[in-house]
């Protein structure tokens, strides 16, 4: 679902990766039947992406530097996948220092938008860099998202150990992390729980 222009001062998407620090993880809680028992466990959200995409936004944060880069991905939700059919770049419109967050241009969101509907799309998330840190998000990235959408995140992308997550806002408010499927491929049977960030 696309989302429309917000109409306060607060940014349209942005946070902060450095500033702030990485919000607080905790486990994530199984429902249960009614003695207690835990139920089955919950679908985790994925998002697929081509790895040409996920080499795109690597190579836009590195360009960014020292400033965090960031943009929109468009595409399509089928359930609990989210297929990712571009990932574009936008300015950073922070007026905060670039190095450690981030704000989509409004006039960039607004294009980009309008392109995704001409092409029968959705924008389904965010994606941006933290340069030095992980890629997990930080309380403004909390603070600022949306739900339904995927928050994308290129970590460390200063660094030879830079690295890609995605996380999704929960029914609760808190991000959880979203499982990284290259486009067109079935996922790996999941063997853990995911990570949720409170």
């Amino acid at each position: 679902m696309t989302k429309p222009a917000r109409t306060t001062d607060t940014p349209l998407v942005g946070g902060d990766s450095d500033r702030d620090g990485a919000a607080r993880s905790g486990g994530a809680v199984r429902p249960g039947d009614a003695a207690g028992r835990p139920g089955p466990e919950p679908a985790a959200p994925r998002l697929a992406v081509a790895p040409r995409l996920l080499a795109r936004a690597r190579e836009a944060a590195r360009a960014a530097l020292p400033a965090e880069a960031c943009g929109l991905l468009l595409g399509r939700v089928d359930g609990e996948r989210t297929l990712v059919q571009r990932l574009e770049s936008t300015r950073n419109a922070t007026a905060s220092p670039a190095e450690d967050t981030f704000e989509v241009h409004p006039e960039d969101y607004l294009r980009l938008d309008a392109l995704a509907r001409s092409l029968g799309l959705d924008v389904v998330g965010v994606w941006h860099s933290h340069p030095d840190s992980a890629a997990r998000p930080s309380r403004t990235d909390l603070e600022r998202a949306w739900p339904g959408w995927s928050y994308l995140i290129v970590g460390r992308a200063a660094h030879d150990d830079a690295h890609e997550r995605s996380w999704r806002l929960d029914d609760d408010g808190r991000f959880v992390e979203e499982r990284l499927v290259t486009a067109g491929e079935a996922p790996a049977p999941r063997t853990t729980q995911p990570t949720i960030l409170r």
